[in-house]
């Protein structure tokens, strides 16, 4: 594809000249075959949803020495996930009419949103009705997740220990839909002149507004994403994905992911470890590079990455059902069994195999009404 000499052959100057002109040429087919392709993504999408659930898993015994080899990976690894799946959605983000670019996101976001909120608390409902066996404690789990649905609540909201508030993973679909529409109506509206200075205003009001302990509809999540959606879709505009990479971009990204560590860290160590700053600095060059990656591996065709491929093709799928069982199911009953405290991997590998099936079972059911509830569309990640 991009015209690299075998080793058989000399560097002369025809051959330099082969290669570059093979290089350019592989670029242009790559850009060609991608740019109306829901598909690019697609490897990243089935390793990201992959690992949101492992984590999920692994957060049950989060700072445990025994699992210190899964833990320093996993969080390298994590630092640049969310941010994918947002840079990702960016990058296929094209500037519509407002009207049908709200009803288009609503439909696809909005409904698994309503469909995981009304699940959820059935499901919680009927769980803690088997478990304790009164109305009132069926209602109280339920009641958590109603309420974090009907607000929007991006962050779990308690008092005097009893869950108020509750969305669990749910929070990514409210927040990407709506910071999409956002997004949107600032880069089709013909009366805002300069469009980076608001989108980094209200990158600036969405960092603020994480002081608040608890806010309805998402605020911060929703303004910050606004920003990383933008950075996704200048990415695009820029073609730095699919052009070649010369040695000065290998330098810049690498000296970016050291600084962000640097910044990342230091805001962590002076109690900002959930800020957007602390995430975000460090997480965009990770993206990129887990973005650049998947581009490479694309031409790899076998069982395991077509299988890594099927898991992005049906990734909204295996997160409503990932963020259906979240909230319905508490996992540290079993986390917390004497046997798997005593043998934190052997937990982790059960309760993590236990999900699968769940999931599994779950997207089967989904696939049923799936004409009535998702459907794919190329401006969002799934």
């Amino acid at each position: 594809l991009y015209g690299i000499p075998s080793h058989g052959d000399h560097w002369n100057c025809h051959s330099l000249k082969s290669y570059h002109k093979g290089v350019e040429i592989g670029m242009k087919e790559i850009e060609k075959v991608y740019k109306n392709r829901m598909s690019m993504f697609d490897l990243l999408k089935g390793f990201a949803i992959f690992i949101v659930v492992f984590w999920h898993t692994y957060d049950y015994w989060n700072g445990n020495p025994a699992l210190i080899g899964v833990q320093i990976p996993l969080n390298l690894i994590w630092l640049g996930l969310m941010p994918a799946f947002l840079l990702a959605s960016g990058y296929w983000f094209k500037p519509k009419p407002v009207k049908s670019y709200t009803k288009s996101q609503i439909s696809s976001l909005m409904k698994p949103y309503a469909f995981v909120g009304i699940m959820a608390a059935g499901c919680c409902a009927v769980i803690n009705f088997l478990r304790f066996h009164t109305l009132r404690s069926a209602y109280g789990g339920a009641r958590g997740i109603v309420l974090g649905f009907l607000t929007g609540s991006q962050n779990v909201y308690t008092i005097k220990g009893r869950i108020i508030c509750n969305l669990g993973p749910a929070w990514f679909l409210f927040t990407l839909c709506w910071a999409g529409i956002i997004l949107n109506l600032i880069m089709k509206s013909s009366k805002i002149k300069y469009k980076k200075t608001v989108i980094g205003i209200l990158l600036v009001i969405g960092i603020i507004l994480e002081r608040a302990p608890w806010l309805p509809l998402c605020p911060c999540g929703v303004l910050e994403a606004v920003f990383t959606l933008y950075c996704g879709y200048c990415l695009k505009e820029s073609k730095f994905l699919i052009r070649k990479w010369y040695m000065k971009d290998y330098v810049i990204l690498t000296v970016l992911v050291i600084l962000g560590y640097i910044v990342g860290i230091g805001i962590m160590f002076a109690g900002g470890s959930q800020s957007y700053i602390a995430r975000i600095v460090p997480g965009i060059p990770h993206a990129v590079v887990y973005m650049r990656i998947a581009l490479h591996l694309e031409h790899i065709q076998n069982r395991f990455t077509d299988f890594v491929r099927k898991l992005g093709r049906y990734s909204l799928w295996i997160f409503v059902v990932h963020s259906i069982e979240v909230l319905s199911f508490d996992w540290h009953l079993l986390s917390e069994r004497e046997i798997f405290m005593q043998n934190p991997v052997l937990g982790l590998i059960v309760i993590f195999a236990i999900r699968v099936c769940v999931i599994f079972t779950g997207c089967f059911i989904v696939a049923k009404i799936d004409k009535f509830l998702l459907r794919r569309t190329k401006h969002g990640i799934f």
